[in-house]
């Protein structure tokens, strides 16, 4: 009977031990980051992930897995680059545009990427002059040697065309020869010894031979080696804000930001830079992408306490902006009056209702006084705006609504939590 016992309980705590899974592993539900892209691969930097466009102006990458050889070579980017973003520091040339792992509102983005111009190889480079060579002249001055009549020497040479020293140098020999007629110099011409001498290169008897050589081979063509001609070719580098974080064992979600007063609407295509080897890698298409924007629909409908409001606007998966809400908190039943969102048919079959956070304050705090102020409404946790289907204001002590509003089912940008960004999501499979 002991034995009996013993099993039945071990069998009721196994039951309970699958089904508390069972209704855990249900309970949760998948985690929201915009409008899918595709799925993103490069083997030979080995970077994979899930690419979600979370608005126009970010890019979130799930089980985002990135372990190179080789360190700082890539960058996350979107291109072609459009007329505006030439020329700017997060462009590469009009290849595309870098993107971010910190948003540009926390940096400064000056000094973000530097260019390098190194040598490269031209061929059959041929030089133009775009002068007019019709008014230069490039002969060397010429030269003018004075002789005195009575004189063995030569004189300095100077410029022809220099006049003024030639009637100044003409004045001070007449005086001299005036003041010193009674002397007679004789300097005697003096030759010196040339420092230099000309001689022929003597790679070129070498060079002749190798030709004489060849032709007697039968070999028409003597290959010789051609001066390189040079010109400049444009290297882009980036800064470390560019650079993809390297994660080894595990997946995890990242967050990119394209530059400011930018669309990822438009251009055509995400991939890689690789600045190692100064290359694009074109890697999902862009085409016909519709990314999450927050929506505005219509304002509060209400009936009882002098509920009104602006239009209700929906920012992101968890928060509601009610501008000018109005609500006349003492003429109610009650004071227990909340904000609840709720799943089913408004009046007619309502499902079930949650209470919500209103301007951050607890969900058990119940609404006050409100003259035209704008609230902030976020959700309870594990709820999403699209997964409700309506928000009302609703009194406990009366159970009874005094207005609501229909939530439809919208894309709008994810609402993840800096926490949420840097969990794990599952073991990474090296590639």
């Amino acid at each position: 009977m002991s034995n009996f016992k013993f099993k039945l309980l071990f069998n009721v705590i196994i039951y309970l031990f699958f089904n508390v899974n069972f209704l855990n592993s249900s309970s949760n539900i998948q985690e929201y980051f915009g409008m899918p892209v595709g799925a993103l691969y490069y083997g030979a930097g080995k970077m994979s992930g899930e690419i979600y466009a979370g608005d126009s102006n970010t890019i979130y990458i799930n089980r985002y897995h990135y372990n190179p050889k080789q360190k700082g070579c890539f960058a996350l980017m979107v291109g072609p680059a459009t007329e505006n973003d030439i020329y700017k520091n997060y462009a590469i040339g009009n290849y595309g545009i870098l993107l971010s792992k910190k948003n540009y509102s926390e940096i400064n983005i000056s000094n973000i990427s530097t260019v390098k111009r190194n040598k490269r190889g031209w061929k059959n480079v041929i030089e133009t002059n775009f002068y007019n060579n019709e008014n230069i002249n490039n002969s060397p001055d010429k030269l003018l040697f004075k002789k005195n009549p009575n004189a063995e020497y030569r004189y300095h040479p100077s410029l022809l065309n220099n006049n003024s020293d030639n009637n100044d140098n003409n004045n001070n020999t007449n005086n001299n020869d005036n003041n010193n007629n009674d002397i007679n110099l004789t300097i005697p011409i003096t030759t010196k010894k040339p420092t230099y001498w000309v001689i022929d290169d003597p790679r070129a008897a070498r060079k002749k031979a190798k030709e004489k050589a060849y032709k007697l081979r039968g070999l028409e063509n003597y290959s010789t080696k051609k001066s390189k001609a040079f010109s400049t070719k444009t290297t882009h580098s980036f800064n470390y804000i560019y650079e993809l974080p390297i994660t080894k064992d595990s997946y995890t979600i990242k967050k990119f930001y394209l530059p400011p007063n930018t669309n990822i609407i438009d251009y055509k295509w995400i991939g890689l830079y690789d600045k190692c080897v100064q290359k694009t890698i074109p890697l999902l298409t862009l085409k016909d992408i519709e990314p999450p924007k927050s929506e505005k629909i219509a304002p509060l409908s209400g009936w009882e306490h002098n509920i009104t409001s602006y239009r209700v606007q929906i920012l992101n998966c968890n928060t509601i902006l009610i501008p000018g809400f109005t609500f006349d908190a003492n003429s109610a039943y009650s004071k227990n009056t909340y904000m609840y969102v709720g799943i089913g048919s408004f009046l007619e079959k309502i499902l079930t209702q949650y209470r919500t956070q209103v301007n951050s304050q607890s969900p058990n705090v119940p609404l006050r006084f409100y003259n035209h102020e704008d609230i902030y409404v976020t959700l309870p946790s594990g709820l999403k705006t699209f997964d409700v289907d309506f928000l009302s204001i609703y009194n406990d002590d009366e159970k009874k609504s005094y207005g609501n509003i229909i939530l439809p089912s919208i894309l709008v940008p994810p609402c993840l939590k800096p926490e949420d960004e840097t969990r794990l999501t599952g073991k990474a499979k090296q590639i």
